[in-house]
């Protein structure tokens, strides 16, 4: 209940919504991206995507030719834009 009682607190179900959209927005460059929330993916080429963004601080999963984002509920833009920099930077590694 305590987890709750922090999100409605916190307003991380409207902050997650927005940051979402905001993310997709970001991703609207790669190809196809989805999602729902904060949970969001696109389509990769690169086999090595996952490798290279985790060393360079991102963590995220890709499989099946798919990345595939799960940030904090009260991750914020800067955040945002700094794993969008970071799989660009990767994206032909």
């Amino acid at each position: 209940i305590a987890n709750i009682n922090y999100m409605e607190k916190n307003k991380l179900v409207d902050k997650s919504r927005k940051s979402g959209e905001y993310l997709m927005g970001r991703l609207s460059e790669f190809s196809n991206p989805s999602g729902k929330g904060l949970c969001v993916g696109f389509n990769t080429r690169n086999p090595n995507l996952k490798r290279a963004c985790r060393e360079n601080g991102l963590l995220m999963d890709a499989f099946g030719g798919r990345a595939v984002l799960f940030p904090a509920l009260d991750v914020s833009r800067e955040e945002i834009n700094k794993a969008v920099e970071i799989i660009k930077n990767n994206s032909s590694v």
